[in-house]
């Protein structure tokens, strides 16, 4: 709970930067000349006029940054001093079979156009699953860092396809303000394509890296614990 404050405090920084970053993105993904070209030129115009779109107090991120640096070294000074020889093998095998349980069913349940809400919330499942695997590797180096690996390139297109619907969100309303020559409404169209394939994507990799079913996951970590 501590380290989920500590990224949301720190939220506001990272998405003003995002959007330029997407539109690089975007430009080298285009499907087409004439998107890219398109991109290409509103990334110029907003390189241009950036120090009138976003309002920046330096000042303000320093100390935001200041104080969550403080928060995080007393969180790791908690988890140093923290004595986990007693853990019951138990309680980490349910927590494990819990976060597979909960990160397949979002891959389960046949969802043919997840929205928004959908990519939110099953990416911080996936993202929770990942981080609960992790310290879990030294009992088997060679798997559990594959299993790692393989929901990190789940969680990858779910989170570039939550980056470019913030980015959709701020675009839509200047397509119908000021749009005569189009260029916006192909950014806009350039993003959804790309939205469409992220989609795809997540829920392939999904799909194959949750074929296992959680109380064969359980067993399989459990063999691996006895035998560390």
């Amino acid at each position: 709970t501590e380290s989920r404050n500590l990224g949301h405090r720190l939220g506001p920084l990272r998405d003003r930067d995002v959007v330029q970053g997407l539109m690089h993105r975007l430009e080298r993904q285009a499907s087409s000349r004439r998107r890219r070209e398109s991109v290409r030129r509103a990334n110029v115009i907003l390189a241009a006029s950036r120090s009138r779109l976003v309002a920046r107090d330096h000042r303000a991120e320093e100390g935001v940054v200041s104080a969550v640096t403080s928060d995080a070294e007393n969180l790791l000074d908690r988890i140093e001093g923290a004595d986990f020889s007693g853990v019951d093998l138990c309680v980490v095998l349910d927590r494990c079979q819990w976060l597979w349980r909960r990160a397949r069913d979002r891959f389960q349940s046949g969802v043919d156009a997840p929205d928004t809400d959908w990519l939110r919330e099953t990416r911080k499942r996936v993202i929770r699953l990942e981080l609960g695997l992790q310290p879990l590797v030294t009992i088997r180096p060679g798997s559990l860092r594959r299993s790692v690996k393989t929901l990190k390139r789940v969680s990858n297109p779910l989170s570039d396809g939550l980056d470019l619907a913030m980015l959709d969100l701020l675009l839509e309303p200047r397509v119908a303000v000021s749009d005569e020559d189009g260029t916006m409404a192909g950014i806009v169209r350039e993003v959804t394509h790309r939205r469409n394939r992220l989609r795809r994507k997540a829920l392939r990799r999904g799909s194959s890296a949750f074929r296992r079913r959680p109380r064969e996951v359980r067993k399989r970590i459990e063999g691996w614990w006895n035998r560390f």
